[in-house]
């Protein structure tokens, strides 16, 4: 063989093996038992903590969160497309008179993610577990005709019992020539609740693991993660409508383009992004979708404003009127972004 022919085999053959290499790749893969953190920490640096209820305590990432969700997400993983996310979860005690759920997941962002949850009613008369996503802000989203998902399977009622210990796993993979996400949740090596579903069409399939928690107090231990299928992440650019309120009091001063607080004479000021002193006045969950109902199998609400406004357009600019008519100038946590 002539020396360039040499120099030409040479160069396709380290070609192939960079090729394989970067198919080969090893996944992420993490062990965790919280034994390594120093007590009161938030998980730094392998956890963001986005709530202040996660902490280390007695080796373990215990939550309490009142109300509204809480989740750590595991920022160091990759975002990838072939995930397992296993954890020992046990729900200590859950608060309030709101859903309750606790558990883990994958993440995207604050409006696209799946969990695997122990889940409790706000009445408190049925427990139950689910494999659920959040779709574009859309709760419950594989229901929804649009993204309805296909299941392949998923087994009865399983009433969880607060202060046991279950250990959850959450696997999303190619099987069987298509997208799947598998959730298991086991007592000790019994299987208790197993979940099958399809990801084909408008649907999350790709993200970060997490933990989650609503309305509960719980203790997470033992984690163990592999993310394979790295993919890069979009940046999700979003764009807020400028702040405008009849509601304001005394001089402008120097905006700073968001809202922070000051003390004006002798009072505590919320002030607007153009500097001037106001009041925030609004209502919380101002959203088109409502809350899902399962013995229904729907959101009423939801069901209800399609019928009389046709779409979310519509429903967004007369629910806004009429509260602007009720000299509200603020919608809160948890509302539709056309709100």
């Amino acid at each position: 063989m002539s020396t360039p022919m040499r120099q030409l085999s040479r160069c396709l053959l380290l070609t192939a093996l960079l090729a394989f290499s970067a198919v080969a790749a090893e996944p992420y893969q993490v062990r965790d038992d919280f034994s390594s953190y120093a007590e009161g920490g938030y998980g730094e640096p392998r956890w963001d903590a986005q709530h202040i209820g996660f902490q280390v305590h007695d080796q373990a990432f215990q939550a309490i969160v009142p109300r509204g969700r809480g989740i750590a997400l595991l920022k160091e993983a990759p975002c990838g497309q072939t995930i397992v996310c296993e954890a020992s979860v046990t729900c200590a005690e859950t608060l309030g008179d709101s859903w309750k759920t606790v558990g883990i997941g994958i993440y995207l962002d604050d409006l696209n993610f799946w969990h695997l949850a122990l889940a409790e009613g706000p009445d408190r008369s049925r427990r139950f577990a689910e494999l659920s996503e959040m779709l574009a802000g859309v709760w419950n989203a594989q229901h929804e005709p649009g993204s309805r998902l296909k299941t392949v399977e998923e087994t009865g009622p399983f009433a969880w019992e607060p202060g046991h210990t279950y250990r959850l796993r959450l696997k999303m993979e190619n099987a069987e020539s298509e997208r799947r996400l598998t959730g298991e949740i086991f007592d000790g090596a019994e299987l208790r609740y197993r979940c099958v579903r399809v990801l084909a069409g408008q649907v999350v399939d790709r993200g970060r693991p997490m933990l989650t928690a609503t309305s509960v107090a719980a203790r997470f231990d033992d984690v163990s993660v592999s993310v394979a299928d790295p993919v890069v992440e979009a940046t999700i650019e979003r764009e807020y409508p400028p702040f405008a309120s009849s509601l304001t009091f005394g001089e402008p001063g120097q905006g700073r383009g968001f809202f922070h607080t000051a003390i004006a004479g002798d009072r505590w000021w919320l002030i607007d992004p153009h500097g001037r002193q106001t009041l925030s006045i609004g209502t919380d969950h101002v959203g088109y979708h409502g809350h899902w109902c399962e013995s229904l199998g729907y959101a009423p609400y939801h069901r209800r404003v399609v019928e009389k406004f046709g779409d979310i357009d519509a429903w967004a600019r007369e629910t806004t009127r009429r509260l602007r008519a009720w000299n509200f100038n603020v919608v809160g946590a948890g509302s539709s972004p056309e709100a």
